[in-house]
Parts: structure tokens; C-alpha cells; sequence
């Protein structure tokens, strides 16, 4: 289902967004490759905020910090705050899946993703 698709499917948050990112990267100290995927989920604030502009910035801002990790905790925590910082959104979810590792998941949630349980829920969901 693309993000156009979502948005227009009745929500009780309708203004939630996803995007999905295939990475690799590289982990220096250890000299692995990893492969895996990134979730962004975010909630519209306002509403000057162009969604398919935002989509590539998180595209481009996924590569950057997946290229060299050191912790995928560590990856998902910086795709969040930048995402917190730069664009003010109501709630932010980035969920981090390890192809190598299939039971290793890392997530960093914020604002009204963190204390709203039934948004964090339908975030997941989507």
C-alpha cells in the first residue's frame, strides 16, 4: 500500500504517514556488512509540510546514518531526532529490522507516538 493509498484509507489518525527504506551499511569496528530496513512513521503537524519533499529527505537522511553504524539503536535514535528537529512533526516511530539478525528489532518512538498507545498501535499496524 503506497502513502498515497494510506492516507486516503478512513484512520482514526488520518494524518499518519509511513515510508519503508531498504539500507546497508557497513560497521566499522567489526568490519560487517548490514542489511536491513527502516520504518518512519510520523504524524503531520502542519499542514505546509509537503509530504513527497519529506519523503526523500527521509530517504536521504536513512542513507547517511546507516552508512556507517556503530548501533542500529544508536541509527534509529538520530533518524527520529532529526526528524523531531527539522520538520516538528506530532509523534515520530522509526523501527529499525535486521535482515542478518531476523529477531533483532530497534525502535525510537516520540512525542504523541510515545504516550498516545492506540497512535503507536495504528502506526504499527499500517
Amino acid at each position: 500500500m503506497g502513502v498515497e493509498d494510506m492516507n486516503k484509507k478512513k484512520l482514526g489518525n488520518p494524518a499518519i504517514r509511513k515510508n519503508g527504506f531498504v539500507f546497508s551499511g557497513i560497521v566499522k569496528h567489526k568490519m560487517v556488512c548490514k542489511i536491513g530496513y527502516v520504518m518512519v512513521a510520523y504524524i503531520v503537524n502542519k499542514k505546509e509540510m509537503d509530504p513527497k519533499y519529506l519523503d526523500g529527505q527521509l530517504k536521504i537522511v536513512t542513507d547517511i546514518f546507516t552508512a556507517e553504524m556503530e548501533r542500529m539503536d544508536y541509527v534509529a535514535d538520530k533518524i527520529a531526532d532529526w526528524l523531531v528537529k527539522h520538520y516538528d512533526p506530532k509523534g515520530a516511530m522509526v523501527v529499525i529490522c535486521d535482515t542478518l539478525i531476523p529477531d533483532l528489532i530497534v525502535s525510537a518512538v516520540r512525542k504523541e507516538m510515545m504516550t498516545d498507545p492506540d497512535t503507536k498501535m495504528e502506526a504499527l499496524a499500517l
